[in-house]
């Protein structure tokens, strides 16, 4: 009785053909397509097999695994047989089980739960319904009390389920007295506590508004990368963990609503920190942060700007509504902001919300990137913006009456361009323009998006338009990005993105010298610590200084280095985009690098051992390239463990050391493989050296570009004997 009365509600029915297709038997093809949409990594539960096991053996298993499901859709066997199979096909019902909305549907016929109207005129609003959670809208009276009791009790007689109402909440319009709050309360059995604050991640309700209620995306933001920060990521990691993971965090509230520019130039702050060192200590900014929001193809990361994102997601949104007519949200919007216009053209309104002023503030950027579409030209006036491409509107050199004064007066009866009329009328740069515009006869005039080859639009097209509107910098045809196909080349490399990012700050002259780190004031003078002639400049450390030039002598590249030594690095590298082959290129670059990394500071330590007095030596060397001590330590520690327990406190405090004095090794040595092999690789267990092993790693973090090696004792000798001096001295210097 209940699913007939239920069925009763439903308006739309199958059509003959719909319920023939319905009816037929199932086929292999239709197996095999359901399995191979399945995600083939989801675990189906404790015992099954992925998905992606059937699909990767499909060759051998399909056969084996069609035949007992044909047989159990087509001849109703007993499923049972296959041992409860995790995974099953749904299968074609004439009548399946019917939510909650026919319920609601059939109340609201017989006019017994009529919703509520947010203004005159506008569609009445009884039910939304979000995955799993359903939101019921209703006047507060003891009549659609009795209603949403009576629906309630319909869907359960119906469905065998029943609404949690102790995990119910209600939100209560302000002007609703607190008497006939507690009656409507008591009258559906709701005890919970109020109204949820937020709905997958995003406010419910947006009053005046305030950087407190959107606080809680920099919280997120901050809470994922906190996680992160005790751990080692390469550079390149941390590029797709900001781009991938952290900037998709508050994509969703910023599809919704105007996110306060404070608030996202906190979420960029916070990332910029953790991208240039960690959050919880100060380290250098190499380049402001606005050049790193640049695309990649523009110099720079391609990161985004958030408040152009933000804009970018509520332009779509208003897309969204200003095509979508038939959709409810669009009928809303409708009813009160525009009852006898279009969206384009709709006015703020009086009181608006704070949802519709962000959809308008997406509107602004929706309008600059639509151009007209001409089909006739009959509903284009030539006084309209961006008909003609590249130009906000046309120039006429004579007067044309008012009412021919529309694209159709340039178009002739076999729908080609007038050229005659258009050469009379219009500049000849405009004309080139003109006669390079389609015409689509079958279609009407109607506005598209201009900024993607399919006249729709992107998030993607639509930021890149934000952030060329707002940018002076953004390059144009009368100010060209003259590295274009520099950075092409490079993104696209086939080398690993660390050499990537290192060959990006060489370019940009931000690698750590000598002459950048005085600049910062982390070192007391520019002076090259190899060759100490010279300022070491990223042009000296990587093309000047002997060292430098000694690998440049004994490389393929040789001639060329001779050709373009005396040259600034940046042009050394444009250089070789013109005149190292195709095939050279990379290994170009790889020996840039190479050379870097042979020039950099270098930490080694070492421990020494008394088992008599229980005592640990440890010590660290700090250099600049090979040669150069910039500073040593040695200390002891109490208790005399293993030597690789002994090696690992050695590493521990030589990074406490670096961290407290502000010095930052780029290669770390010890002479004991097991520990470097340790620490490198995924190892643990449940011993103290595998605690020790996590800490270590932990304080790597600091040191995003350090990397640990193994070096053999004999090369380490310098650190051996401070460790026996520590032994033998029993004090820390």
């Amino acid at each position: 009785m209940a699913i007939n009365s239920i069925l009763h509600g439903i308006s739309n029915k199958l059509s003959p053909e719909q319920a023939a297709f319905l009816e037929e038997p199932f086929t292999e093809l239709e197996i095999k397509q359901a399995l191979f949409g399945l995600s083939g990594d989801k675990a189906p539960g404790p015992d099954g097999l992925y998905s992606f096991f059937y699909q990767k053996n499909w060759s051998t298993l399909g056969k084996y695994f069609t035949r007992p499901m044909l047989q159990i859709l087509n001849h109703q066997e007993d499923i049972s047989l296959i041992n409860e199979m995790i995974i099953f096909l749904i299968p074609k019902k004439k009548n399946p089980k019917l939510g909650l909305s026919a319920a609601i549907r059939l109340h609201e016929t017989n006019g017994s739960f009529p919703g509520i109207q947010i203004c005159r005129g506008a569609h009445p609003l009884s039910h939304l319904l979000f995955a799993d959670d359903s939101m019921l809208f209703s006047q507060v009276t003891p009549h659609s009390s009795d209603a949403l009791n009576a629906i309630l009790q319909l869907y359960n007689r119906a469905t065998g389920q029943l609404v949690n109402r102790d995990k119910s909440s209600i939100l209560f319009s302000p002007n609703t007295s607190d008497e006939s709050q507690h009656q409507f309360r008591h009258a559906l059995h709701l005890t919970g506590e109020g109204f949820v604050n937020k709905y997958v991640g995003v406010p419910i309700c947006v009053g005046r508004v305030t950087n407190s209620i959107f606080h809680y995306l920099l919280q997120s933001v901050s809470s994922r990368l906190n996680t992160w920060n005790d751990k080692f990521f390469s550079r390149a990691g941390k590029e797709t963990l900001i781009k991938v993971v952290v900037q998709a965090i508050p994509s969703f509230a910023m599809s919704c609503f105007k996110v306060p520019k404070s608030i996202c130039l906190k979420i960029q702050s916070v990332i910029a920190r953790f991208w240039w060192g960690s959050l919880g200590t100060n380290k250098v900014h190499w380049k402001n942060w606005s050049a790193i929001l640049v695309s990649k193809f523009f110099g720079g990361l391609g990161f985004r700007t958030f408040s152009f994102h933000n804009q970018a997601l509520l332009a779509k949104q208003a897309w969204r509504v200003w095509t979508d007519t038939g959709s409810l949200l669009h009928s809303i919007l409708k009813a009160r902001y525009f009852k006898h216009s279009d969206l384009l053209n709709a006015p703020v309104g009086h009181n608006s919300s704070f949802t519709w002023r962000s959809l308008l503030w997406g509107r602004q950027l929706l309008k600059k990137g639509l151009v007209w579409k001409i089909g006739v030209g009959t509903n284009v006036p030539l006084s309209a913006s961006n008909w003609i491409p590249g130009l906000p509107s046309p120039t006429i050199l004579h007067p044309i009456d008012p009412s021919q004064a529309f694209v159709s007066f340039f178009i002739n009866h076999d729908t080609t361009w007038n050229v005659p009329k258009l050469n009379h009328f219009f500049p000849s740069y405009q004309v080139d323009s003109i006669l390079r515009i389609p015409l689509d006869p079958t279609m009407a005039d109607s506005l598209i998006w201009g900024f993607h080859p399919s006249g729709l639009i992107t998030v993607k097209s639509s930021y890149h338009l934000a952030s060329s509107l707002a940018s002076i910098d953004a390059p144009s045809s009368t100010n060209p990005n003259p590295f274009q196909q520099w950075w092409k080349k490079l993104w696209s490399l086939s080398v690993p993105p660390k050499i990537k990012h290192f060959t990006w700050k060489a370019f940009n002259h931000i690698l750590p010298c000598a002459l950048n780190l005085s600049q910062k004031k982390i070192l007391p003078h520019p002076t090259c610590s190899i060759c100490s002639n010279s300022t070491e400049s990223v042009t000296h450390a990587l093309m000047g200084c002997p060292r430098a030039k000694n690998i440049w002598k004994l490389s393929r590249f040789k001639q060329f280095y001779y050709d373009y030594r005396r040259i600034d690095i940046k042009e050394f590298h444009l250089q070789a985009l013109q005149n190292i082959s195709k095939q050279n290129f990379p290994i170009f670059i790889a020996l840039i690098w190479h050379i870097w990394n042979t020039h950099n500071s270098i930490l080694l330590n070492r421990y020494a051992l008394d088992h008599k007095n229980s005592l640990t030596g440890t010590d660290f060397i700090f250099k600049i390239g090979h040669h150069r001590v910039v500073a040593s330590h040695y200390r002891l520690l109490p208790g005399a463990s293993t030597p690789i327990f002994a090696e690992g406190q050695a590493l521990l405090q030589s990074l406490l050391w670096c961290l407290d004095s502000q010095l930052s090794p780029k290669f770390i040595f010890s002479d004991c493989l097991n520990l470097v092999y340790k620490v490198n690789s995924a190892w643990q267990d449940h011993s103290a050296l595998s605690g020790l092993v996590s800490q270590i790693r932990m304080l790597f973090s600091n040191f995003p570009e350090a990397s640990l090696h193994f070096l053999p004792r004999q090369f380490n000798m310098d650190a051996h004997g401070l460790a026996k001096e520590a032994i033998r001295s029993r004090e820390e210097v």
